[in-house]
């Protein structure tokens, strides 16, 4: 029986998210522009917890993001049958706290009201092009909380330049 690579995922522990993730090249931020399904990956405690967090948050319900050639991220979420767009954010290259390499670093600083505006997203690339891994992290002066990992996938049977028809943005 061959174990893919999405059930390996579901049940990584942080420290195996990390060193998989330590090993992966940096997407650009014109890489991204376009619709990504998102998941949060990992042990079931772990993504059980990463929602219980999100409950708490305009994040709850997230699904993935629509990505802008600015830079300009929007989150979405499901609420109830449609897809809308919740907090944005911005991306840019920088160094991951995780562990100094480059990353694509998605910023709610500027665009975010607490406890959102302290996330950082760290992304690099599963696949090229395809899938992302990704992780959230709560810098907290010279702490780093979590991560907590989470996939996206580009899709490609959603035009890029906002959420579904159906949206009550």
């Amino acid at each position: 029986m061959t174990v893919t690579a999405q059930q390996q995922m579901s049940a990584w522990s942080i420290r195996a998210a990390r060193r998989a993730f330590s090993g992966l090249p940096a997407p650009q931020p014109g890489d991204l522009v376009g619709r990504w399904d998102g998941t949060m990956v990992g042990s079931p405690g772990l993504r059980r917890m990463s929602r219980v967090i999100a409950a708490f948050t305009p994040l709850r319900g997230w699904c993935g993001k629509q990505v802008e050639a600015t830079g300009l991220v929007h989150n979405l979420v499901r609420r109830g049958d449609t897809t809308r767009q919740a907090t944005d954010c911005w991306v840019s290259s920088s160094g991951s706290l995780l562990d100094g390499r480059a990353a694509l670093v998605a910023d709610y600083s500027r665009t975010a009201r607490p406890p959102v505006k302290w996330l950082r997203g760290e992304m690099r690339w599963l696949v090229p092009d395809a899938q992302i891994l990704g992780m959230l992290v709560f810098p907290i002066g010279r702490r780093v909380i979590g991560p907590f990992p989470f996939q996206l996938t580009r899709s490609p049977d959603r035009p890029a330049g906002g959420p579904d028809e159906s949206s009550a943005a």
